[in-house]
Formats: structure tokens, C-alpha cells, sequence
């Protein structure tokens, strides 16, 4: 851009340079001239008195001169002209080359502004991209070892009832502690109308631990499907990690090993 502005006014000179030619021009001149010592005649004549005695010097000792020359071109044969008008297509291709490099730096500028939105949508794309691979990750189960899959709490298909993995586990509890199918199918009842809906009441799903008065509150620490149903929800709704969900995960297992101790001591008694 700076050499084609360079050679804008280099071409405008040019142009102002050609233009002055073709104007009139004027010239002085002048001198002054002294000298000494110059030689001179003396004049005698006798029939001129009134010469008798004059000098008449051979050069004057000083002497000043002028001259003035006013030239004016009246016919060049075009060539004044041509030269004009050669510089004025220079100064009319200086100026396109000028708007031409103000164009091309524009057209830079865009491609700049271009790159710049090409490289935060590769960022934004980037991030969708790790942001799927994380959510892709969470999704895909991953088998603790090697082998094939013989039996599942849950087929493809089937419905799922919440707390249904706490009820099964605790009808495996009764049926451990009672002998016959019959005695277990009814005390299984009896446990799901007298334990379970309590359990489900003081859980803390329906009515919040601090609107329960403090002896009921007492109770739902007692009960394994208050830290079960928390912890569900810390992590399903909140993601919260496991610094977090250690108390509620502290109380499965404490609440879990008495009842799995207690069946072993049932087993033991019972079978010898």
C-alpha cells in the first residue's frame, strides 16, 4: 500500500513537471561591470575652443547591462501534449493501483475476520465433540470382566418400579428367614403393609427430614430407603460425586451388613 502511494505521487510530480513546460517562460539577466585604470585621449583642436583640454577615455570604468528573453512554445508537434497526457494515464494508473491495494488489504481483513470465526466455531466444535465423548462414556456399561451375562435384574423391555432392587433383596432377606413358600409369601405381605410403606413414608420422598418431628426423623435415619433414595437423587439430579454421597453410601452399608450379618447368624442356627 505504502509503495503504491509512493508511486501516486511520484506519477502527480511527473504529471505538475510536464504541465510546467508548456507554459510561458521568463528569463532575466543582468551585469554590472567597473574598471579601473582605463586610458584616455585628450582632445586639442584649435578650432574648437571650447574642447581645449577635454579627455575622452578609450572605455568607460563602469558599465551596467540588462536583458530580459520571454519564450512562450506555440507549436511542439504534439510533443508537449503526448507528454501530458502520458502523464496523466501514469497518475490515473497510480490511482488505480493505490485503490487496488486498499481493496486487497480489505479483502485481507475479511479473510483475517474469516480465519478468526473459522477457529472459535473449530473450538466450539471441539468442545461439542468432548462434551459428547464425555456423555458417551457415561452411557456405555462396562463389564467389570470378561465372560458372558447368565442372568440380569431387569430384561430388555421389562418396567421398572422404584425401589424394586431393595424389595427384591429384602424378600431374599425373608425368604432366608422363613422355611416354607407359604409362611413367606405371607409374611411378605405383612412386611410390605407394615415395614415397607412406613420405610416408603420415612424415606424422605414424600415429606422432607425437616418438617418430620425429631423422634419420626430419628426413624428415618433407621431406615436404609432414606440413604437409597438420597443417594439416588444426589447422583441422577445434582451429579454429585462421591465426597458428597459418602454419608448416605456409609449408611447402606452399615444398614446392609447388620441385616446380612443377622442372616448369616439365621443360616448358621438354622443348618447348623
Amino acid at each position: 500500500m505504502a509503495a503504491a502511494q509512493q508511486r501516486g505521487q511520484a506519477a502527480a510530480y511527473q504529471l505538475v513537471a510536464v504541465q510546467a513546460s508548456n507554459l510561458p517562460k521568463l528569463t532575466l539577466e543582468s551585469a554590472y561591470l567597473r574598471t579601473e585604470s582605463e586610458p584616455a585621449a585628450r582632445l586639442d583642436i584649435a578650432a574648437l575652443p571650447f574642447l581645449k583640454g577635454a579627455a575622452l577615455p578609450f572605455a568607460q570604468d563602469k558599465s551596467y547591462f540588462a536583458n530580459v528573453n520571454l519564450s512562450l512554445p506555440i507549436y511542439t508537434g504534439g510533443k508537449i501534449a503526448y507528454r501530458v497526457q502520458t502523464a496523466q494515464d501514469n497518475v490515473q494508473r497510480a490511482r488505480q493501483g493505490c485503490l487496488q491495494a486498499a481493496l486487497g488489504q480489505d479483502r485481507v481483513r475479511a479473510k483475517r475476520r474469516e480465519v478468526d470465526a473459522l477457529a472459535a466455531q473449530h473450538g466450539r466444535a471441539r468442545a461439542a465433540l468432548a462434551e459428547a465423548n464425555a456423555l458417551w462414556a457415561d452411557l456405555t456399561v462396562k463389564a467389570p470382566a470378561a465372560g458372558v451375562v447368565l442372568n440380569r435384574l431387569r430384561e430388555p423391555g421389562e418396567v421398572v418400579m422404584p425401589g424394586g432392587t431393595a424389595l427384591g433383596l429384602f424378600g431374599i432377606l425373608v425368604a432366608t428367614l422363613i422355611r416354607n413358600m407359604a409362611q413367606a409369601v405371607t409374611i411378605l405381605i405383612l412386611i410390605l403393609i407394615l415395614i415397607l410403606a412406613p420405610m416408603m413414608f420415612l424415606s424422605g420422598a414424600w415429606t422432607p427430614p425437616e418438617a418430620m418431628p425429631p423422634v419420626m426423623r430419628w426413624c428415618m435415619y433407621l431406615s436404609p430407603l432414606y440413604y437409597f433414595i438420597n443417594a439416588s437423587y444426589g447422583i441422577l439430579m445434582k451429579s454429585a460425586g462421591l465426597a458428597l454421597l459418602w454419608p448416605m453410601i456409609g449408611g447402606i452399608v452399615a444398614i446392609g451388613s447388620v441385616v446380612s450379618a443377622a442372616s448369616v447368624l439365621r443360616f448358621k442356627k438354622q443348618f447348623g
